[in-house]
């Protein structure tokens, strides 16, 4: 399990849930190697490989003061990177930003995260050279799950400063005095540090850089989901859509009835139904993580009855039953950063294929094109199969099964 292996180590995810989860920090020495996998050396490609667009997902801080990294070359002797190593020598933090998407790991782990706990994730990296501090204190609006990837860092967790903060709550927090800490450690590669949203922290460089990833897991609130929930009143209720002109006599009678039309429409929600339509407008709008797809779509045109499938692991379908038709909702359909639809875009297919199309989308064994089981003759199952490889539903895992 991802988690478990690149995150947890051998505390298991029930245990953190029942004692630490919005509740207090931890600290797990030695808890992964995700070192291996994302280490100085990676930040160094990674950048490399972006020459010309470093600015899009990168910041360069010195104290809380961004240094603008140009973003046209064409007027600058020096390359984006060669800017950015000259101010780490000089003291800067170096944030990376977009690891849910730009690196094949991280973009797993943060699907598992999203998968285990719901919303949103967010991956970076900050690299701090020696006897720095990239940020003062502070507390994040979200839960922070911090892995030490190179150096060591002195790390000060406080107790809980505001309860579940959103955005807009969050302050400086310099010169407020502040508790004893809860927990103050220096971590090094390896170990894994929690903290929860709303409690402050601060951290030093000692003797040596530092480099640790942060994903930041923004759990859904009940908010969300209502805010959803008026998405679809919007489209039912004429009197909440109707525009409203200040200077007309009837101006607060059509805000009060507005009022009254809402609080009896969110009174009589079915909750059950809105967790499921919401659940399938968010996943539409999910970044697509799947690592392999131009190599995928290519072996899909070979698809044979003997070639190995799976589903792509933390991208979910939800499949909906409409008399004789199968209405198959993908994730990722949406340009992320849209407004949720309350009808996301769907694929149509005969009822007849439910039991194929269900062992296709929920299968993480591979199986064989020929091994499903159902009604489809087994040239069906091939094209439904290929279908469903080309819109990055299921991957082809073994290759030397295809024909050529």
């Amino acid at each position: 399990m991802l988690l478990q292996e690149f995150v947890f180590g051998e505390i298991s995810i029930e245990r953190f849930k029942a004692e630490f989860l919005d509740k207090q920090p931890l600290l797990i020495k030695g808890a992964n190697r995700l070192y291996e996998h994302v280490n100085m050396e990676s930040i160094d490609d990674l950048l490399n490989a972006n020459e010309g667009n470093i600015h899009a997902f990168t910041r360069v801080l010195i104290g809380s003061e961004d240094q603008v990294i140009h973003a046209n070359p064409l007027f600058f002797a020096e390359t984006q990177k060669t800017f950015i190593d000259k101010q780490f020598q000089l003291g800067a933090t170096i944030k990376v930003e977009d690891f849910e998407f730009r690196h094949p790991l991280m973009a797993k782990i943060c699907r598992a995260y999203e998968a285990e706990f719901g919303g949103d994730t967010y991956a970076m990296t900050f690299l701090t050279p020696p006897k720095q501090q990239g940020f003062g204190i502070h507390f994040d609006p979200v839960s922070s799950f911090i892995t030490q990837l190179s150096g060591r860092k002195h790390w000060k967790i406080y107790p809980e400063h505001t309860s579940f903060p959103t955005k807009t709550m969050n302050r400086p927090l310099a010169g407020v005095p502040m508790p004893d800490p809860l927990i103050e450690t220096v971590i090094e590669p390896g170990d894994l540090l929690y903290i929860p949203a709303g409690f402050p922290h601060e951290a030093m460089c000692t003797d040596s850089h530092s480099l640790h990833m942060t994903v930041g897991v923004g759990t859904h609130r009940p908010v969300e989901l209502l805010q959803y929930a008026l998405q679809e009143l919007l489209e039912q209720y004429v009197e909440l859509r109707q525009p409203v002109y200040p200077t007309a006599p009837d101006f607060k009678n059509r805000i009060t009835l507005a009022r009254d039309v809402l609080a009896n429409a969110v009174s009589e929600i079915d909750v059950d139904t809105l967790i499921s339509n919401f659940k399938i407008a968010y996943s539409a709008n999910r970044i697509d993580a799947q690592k392999y797809g131009l190599a995928n779509y290519a072996k899909a045109y070979q698809l044979c009855p003997d070639s190995l499938v799976r589903c792509v692991p933390h991208k979910p379908s939800y499949i909906e039953v409409h008399g004789d038709k199968l209405w198959i909702r993908a994730s990722s359909t949406i340009r992320p950063g849209r407004p949720l639809l309350t009808a996301p875009p769907h694929i149509e297919l005969p009822a007849i294929a439910e039991s194929e199309v269900r062992q296709l989308l929920t299968s993480t064994v591979p199986v064989t094109v020929r091994e499903l089981h159902g009604e489809l003759d087994l040239a069906s199952k091939v094209v439904l199969a290929r279908k469903f490889s080309n819109m990055g539903l299921i991957e082809v895992v073994d290759s030397s099964l295809v024909e050529h």
